[in-house]
C-alpha cells in the first residue's frame, strides 16, 4: 500500500467514525503527523495540511455528506493583533508554530465562523496553493492568561 492510499484510508475512516459518533461535534480531529508518519516532519505539514483537506472534501463529495470539511493552522502568538499583516501565503507560512495541521468537520451552515466575531474572512488577500475552491479564514483573540494575541488560520471546503 502506498504512502497516498494509507493517507486516504485513514482521513476516510477518521470522517466516518467522527460522522456516525457525532465526535465532530466536539472538535475531534485529525492531525496530519497522525495520517501518514512521513508527515512528521515539520517542513511536510503545510502541503500535508491542503493534500489532507483536499483529500477530505473529495471523500465527502463521493459520499455526498453535508459537511464542511477543514484543516487548521496554528500561529505563532505575537504581543500585538497581526490579522492585517497576513496578506499572501507566504506571510501566512513565516507564522505557523510547532503544532501540526489538523483536520476537522463541521455541519455545513453553521462553521465556527459563521458564530463567532473572532474570524475573518481573508480569501481575497492569502490564496493558499491549491486546486479546488477553498475559504480561508483567520482566527485571532487575545489570550488574558498568556497576555498576548494567538491566532490560527483555517482553509474550508
Amino acid at each position: 500500500m502506498t504512502s497516498m492510499q494509507r493517507g486516504r484510508e485513514g482521513i476516510e475512516r477518521w470522517m466516518r467514525e467522527a460522522i456516525q459518533s457525532g465526535s465532530y461535534r466536539s472538535f475531534d480531529d485529525l492531525h496530519v503527523d497522525e495520517i501518514d508518519p512521513v508527515w512528521n516532519d515539520p517542513g511536510t505539514w503545510l502541503q500535508a495540511g491542503i493534500q489532507s483537506l483536499e483529500t477530505a472534501a473529495l471523500v465527502r463529495d463521493r459520499e455526498s455528506w453535508p459537511m464542511t470539511v477543514a484543516v487548521g493552522f496554528s500561529l505563532e502568538p505575537t504581543a500585538e493583533p497581526q490579522g492585517h499583516r497576513l496578506d499572501s501565503w507566504p506571510s501566512v507560512l513565516a507564522r505557523v508554530d510547532n503544532s501540526p495541521p489538523s483536520l476537522y468537520l463541521f455541519d455545513r451552515g453553521i462553521e465556527p465562523w459563521t458564530k463567532s466575531s473572532e474570524f475573518s474572512d481573508v480569501s481575497g488577500t492569502v490564496a493558499p496553493p491549491t486546486n479546488f475552491a477553498t475559504r480561508v479564514m483567520l482566527r485571532e483573540w487575545f489570550e488574558e492568561e498568556d497576555d498576548e494575541y494567538r491566532s490560527s488560520l483555517w482553509l474550508a471546503s
